[in-house]
C-alpha cells in the first residue's frame, strides 16, 4: 500500500513534502547532536514524529483498509513484541502500568516510523526528497568536518567538558560519527567523483571523534564502492577478511567494554541472559531492562543484580544503564520475543532491501542497517538518529533504479 504524498507550493511548484521530510532529519539531528544547547522541548523531537507516524498508519488502515504482505507481517511481528512484552510485566509485576506504557511506545517509536514510510512513499516521491537530501547533507557534513577541525584547536569539543570550549557532545558521542556516515550515505546515492571529498570530510570526523563502529563503516563504505563501482567479482575468502579488519579497527572498543567483566556493557549483556533464563520463555517485560524508563525509574532487577554499587550503574549515576540496545531484546522480552525479533529483521531484508534493483541503492541501504545493527552493541540504536536511519532506509528502498528511469523518460519524450 503505497500513498503518494504530494505537497506543493502552487506558485511556484516547490516540492513542499520533501522539504518537510529532510527538514525533520535536520530536526533529528540538531536534537541528537546538540542536545544540550536547545530547548528543552527538541528533545521529544523523535516521540513526536513516532507519534504522528503512529496516527498516520492508523488513519491508513482505516482509510484504506489493507496494507502489502511484508509490512503485515512485519507488524504481525512487532504485535508478538508487544503482546510478549505485556505478558512478561503481568508475570513479573516489576513496574507499575502507567511506565510499563511509556516505554512501550519508546520501544516501538523507530519502528513506527519505519513502518508509515515504507507504506506511503513511492519511487518518485522518494526520489524528490533524496534530491532535496543531497544538498542539505552536503552542508551538514562539510559542517561537521569543520567542527572536527576546530575540536583539535580546542575551540569545540565533540564529547568531554573542555574548560572555554563549545560542547558539541556530553554523551553518546558515538552519534556524531554515526551521523556523518547518515549524510556521506545520502551523497552517496548520487553517484560522481565529487563523493571522494566528502568520504574524506566523514573520515576526518570519525577519526578525530575516535568512533570505532564509524570506523568499521567506513571500512564498509570502501568495500561497497570497490564491489559496486568498480565491479570487483565478491569471492568468500572476503568475508573472513572484513571480519577481521573489523575486529582489528574495533578490537579497541571491544576489549574496553564487551570483555572486561567491570563494564557497564558486559554486565548489561551479561545479566540480559540471567533475566532471559530466569523468565523463560517471555522475559521481564517493558521498563525492566536495559531501557529508558528502566534507568529513570531504577528496575528492582538493578538491585538484584548489583548494579546499584557500581559507580556508572548507580540511582545517582544511571549514565551507563542505557549502553546497550540488544540486552533491552533479550531481557525485557526473552527468547520468544528475541525470534520475533529477528523475524521482523528477516522480513526487511528479504523483501525491501534485496530486491532493490540499483546496486548502489541496494549497497547504501545495507550500510545504514549495518550501521544501526551494529551501533545497538555500543548504545541505544533506535533513538533520535535511529529514526533517521529507518526514514533513509525506506527512502533507499523505494528509489527508482536510475537506468529504468531514464530508459522510461526517453520513451515519454519520444511518445511526445
Amino acid at each position: 500500500m503505497n500513498v503518494f504524498i504530494n505537497i506543493r507550493h502552487k506558485k511556484s511548484g516547490v516540492d513542499l513534502y520533501s522539504i518537510l521530510i529532510n527538514c525533520i532529519i535536520v530536526v533529528l539531528f540538531f536534537s541528537s547532536v546538540f542536545e544540550k544547547k536547545l530547548p528543552e522541548v527538541v528533545n521529544y523531537a523523535d516521540e513526536v514524529l513516532a507519534f504522528v507516524c503512529l496516527v498516520g498508519i492508523v488513519v491508513l488502515l482505516i482509510t484504506q483498509g489493507k496494507m502489502c504482505r511484508p509490512i503485515f507481517f512485519m507488524t504481525v511481528c512487532l504485535a508478538a513484541l508487544l503482546l510478549i512484552g505485556l505478558l512478561g510485566n503481568a508475570f513479573s509485576a516489576l513496574q507499575p502500568w502507567k511506565i510499563v506504557w511509556v516505554d512501550a511506545f519508546l520501544f516501538f517509536k523507530s519502528y513506527y516510523v519505519l513502518l508509515f514510510f515504507l507504506m506511503t512513499l513511492t519511487g518518485k516521491q522518494a526520489q524528490r526528497i533524496v534530491r532535496v537530501g543531497q544538498a542539505i547533507s552536503k552542508i551538514f557534513l562539510i559542517m561537521l568536518f569543520g567542527m572536527a577541525l576546530l575540536s583539535r584547536f580546542g575551540a569545540f569539543s565533540f564529547w568531554c567538558n573542555v574548560e572555554g570550549a563549545f560542547v558539541l557532545r556530553a554523551k553518546f558521542y558515538g552519534s556524531v560519527s554515526v551521523w556523518a556516515i547518515l549524510f556521506f550515505s545520502m551523497i552517496y546515492t548520487g553517484g560522481g567523483i565529487g563523493r571522494i571529498a566528502y568520504y574524506i570530510m566523514t573520515m576526518v570526523v570519525v577519526l578525530l571523534n575516535a568512533s570505532g563502529l564509524g570506523a568499521f563503516m567506513l571500512v564498509m563504505i570502501a568495500v561497497a564502492f570497490l564491489l559496486v563501482e568498480r565491479s570487483v567479482k565478491f569471492h568468500w575468502y572476503y568475508i573472513p577478511i572484513i571480519v577481521a579488519v573489523g575486529l582489528l579497527v574495533g578490537w579497541g572498543e571491544i576489549t574496553d567494554y564487551l570483555l572486561n567483566t567491570n563494564a557497564p556493557r558486559y554486565l548489561l549483556f551479561f545479566y540480559s541472559f540471567v533475566t532471559m533464563r530466569r523468565y523463560f520463555p517471555i522475559g521481564a517485560g517493558f521498563a525492566t531492562y536495559g531501557s529508558a524508563m528502566a534507568a529513570r525509574n531504577y528496575s528492582p532487577l538493578y538491585y538484584q543484580y548489583g548494579f546499584s554499587s557500581h559507580y556508572l550503574m548507580s540511582p545517582d549515576n544511571r549514565g551507563a544503564l542505557q549502553d546497550s540496545y540488544y540486552p533491552i531484546v533479550f531481557a525485557q522480552f526473552g527468547i520468544l520475543g528475541t525470534l520475533a525479533f529477528i523475524g521482523f529483521l528477516a522480513i526487511l531484508i528479504r523483501k525491501f532491501i534485496m530486491p532493490i534493483s540499483c546496486s548502489r541503492y541496494k549497497s547504501v541501504a545495507w550500510i545504514v542497517l549495518s550501521c544501526l545493527l551494529i551501533a545497538g552493541l555500543g548504545f541505544q540504536a533506535p533513538s533520535l538518529w535511529g529514526c533517521a536511519v529507518f526514514i533513509l532506509l525506506a527512502l533507499y528502498c523505494k528509489l527508482p533504479d536510475p537506468d529504468v528511469l531514464s530508459t522510461l523518460t526517453s520513451a515519454e519524450g519520444a511518445k511526445e
